[in-house]
C-alpha cells in the first residue's frame, strides 16, 4: 500500500473475494493506496466516512447492484464528484450503457487487464484533477468577488458616514474641540483601540490636543492634560525627519504611514511609543499615522490612530486599505476645517492689534 506517498486512494467494491484482491493488488503495485468492500451498503459506508479518490465497482452483485450503488454515490452522497469506474461481464452491456447515463467515468470488461486498468485509472484521476482544479479556481474567484463586493459596500458605508461627519467637523468652534472630535469620529470609523491629534504650532514642533484609549480607560483633552501623557514632538533631528516618532516622520514628510505590525518594522525607533507602553503597562501593535495638510499640502496636524480591533475576535489587526482611503477622506476634512479655524484667530489676533495698537493681545 502507498498511502504513505501521498497516491490517489481507490475504493474496489467486489462481491467475490478474490477477484477484489487481485483487482487490489494490481492498484497496489502502481503505488495506489487501497480499500476494499464486498456489497453497497459497505461501499457507501467508506465513500461517505473516507477520502476516495475513485471507485472501482462491480455491476453484478446480490442486493445492491453496481448500478443502484452508483445512483445513491452519484444523487445522495457528499461524494458526487468521485469518479466511478464500472467492471462488467460482455453480456452486461445494456446496464453498462444505463450506468454511464447516470455518471460513471468508464468501464472495464472482465476479465480485467491490467495495463488496461492502468490507463483507464490514469485517465480518470486525470480528469478528476483537472475538475478540481477548475472547481477550486471558480471557488477562488467566488472568494474573492464575494470579498470585494463586501468591502466595496463597506467602504461606500463608511464614505455616507464620512460625509456627514466632514459637515460637523466645519462647525466646531476652536482647534480643540475639532481635534476631540476627529479622534473620537476617526476611531470610531475604524474600530481603533486608541488615537491621538496632534497640532503644528510652529515650524517644528508638534502638540497633542486630544487622546483616547479605550482599554486604558485613557481620555485627555487639551494642551495641559495630554501634554503630561503625550509631550510635544520635533518633527526633524537636525535637517531630517525625526525617526524616533512616526508621527513626526509623517508630518516632516506628508506620506501616510500604515505599519501593520510595529515589532515587525524596524525602519522607525518608535520611542515615543514604547515609552508610553512602559508607561501604562500598554502593547502597541498596528498603528496609522495620516498628515493633515492645508490647502497648499502643507502639513498642519497628525492624525495618530493604534490598534485596529477586530470586531469578530477581538484581536488587533492591521488597518486595512479600504479603512486607511476612508481615514484619509476624513483628515482631508479635518484639514479643511482645521485650516478655517487657524485662519478665523489669525484674523481676530489681527483685528485685536488693529483696535489696541498699543496692547499685545494673549491667546
Amino acid at each position: 500500500m502507498a498511502e504513505q506517498n501521498n497516491q490517489a486512494t481507490i475504493l474496489v467494491v467486489e462481491d467475490l473475494r478474490i477477484p477484489r484482491e487481485i483487482l487490489a493488488s494490481y492498484l497496489e503495485d502502481e503505488g495506489y493506496f487501497t480499500l476494499q468492500a464486498e456489497d453497497g451498503p459497505a461501499a457507501m459506508d467508506i465513500v461517505n466516512g473516507r477520502n476516495v479518490d475513485l471507485v472501482l465497482l462491480d455491476v453484478n452483485m446480490p442486493g445492491m447492484n453496481g448500478h443502484e450503488v452508483l445512483k445513491k454515490i452519484k444523487f445522495e452522497s457528499s461524494c458526487r464528484h468521485v469518479p466511478v469506474v464500472m467492471i462488467s461481464g460482455l453480456d452486461e452491456i445494456d446496464i453498462v450503457a444505463r450506468c454511464i447515463e447516470t455518471g460513471a467515468e468508464d468501464y472495464l470488461h472482465k476479465p480485467v487487464n491490467q495495463t488496461i486498468l492502468m490507463a483507464r485509472i490514469k485517465a480518470s484521476l486525470d480528469k478528476k484533477r483537472f475538475r478540481d482544479q477548475e472547481h477550486e479556481y471558480v471557488r477562488q474567484i467566488q472568494e474573492e468577488k464575494q470579498r470585494f463586493l463586501f468591502e466595496k459596500r463597506r467602504a461606500e458605508n463608511l464614505l455616507n458616514v464620512v460625509i456627514p461627519i466632514g459637515v460637523a467637523l466645519s462647525r466646531q468652534p476652536n482647534v480643540q474641540s475639532l481635534a476631540e472630535r476627529v479622534v473620537h469620529d476617526a476611531r470610531s470609523l475604524c474600530n481603533a483601540d486608541g488615537g491621538a491629534f496632534y497640532h503644528r504650532i510652529d515650524d517644528d514642533c508638534l502638540e497633542a490636543l486630544a487622546f483616547e484609549v479605550d482599554s486604558l480607560e485613557l481620555s485627555a483633552s487639551g494642551r495641559r492634560k495630554v501634554g503630561s501623557t503625550l509631550s510635544a514632538l520635533h518633527m526633524y533631528n537636525g535637517n531630517k525627519p525625526n525617526m524616533d516618532s512616526v508621527v513626526a516622520y509623517a508630518a516632516a514628510t506628508g506620506v501616510v504611514l500604515n505599519v501593520p505590525d510595529v515589532d515587525a518594522n524596524t525602519k522607525f525607533e518608535y520611542i515615543v511609543i514604547r515609552d508610553f507602553d512602559r508607561r501604562y503597562d500598554y502593547k502597541t501593535r498596528s498603528t496609522l499615522t495620516i498628515p493633515i495638510e492645508n490647502g497648499d499640502g502643507q502639513t498642519i496636524g497628525v492624525l495618530h490612530l493604534f490598534n485596529n480591533v477586530d470586531s469578530g475576535t477581538g484581536g488587533i489587526v492591521a488597518f486595512d486599505n479600504n479603512v486607511q482611503r476612508v481615514i484619509e477622506a476624513l483628515s482631508s476634512l479635518a484639514g479643511v476645517a482645521l485650516e478655517g479655524l487657524r485662519h478665523r484667530d489669525v484674523w481676530q489676533c489681527e483685528l485685536k492689534i488693529a483696535r489696541n495698537p498699543d496692547r499685545t493681545p494673549t491667546r
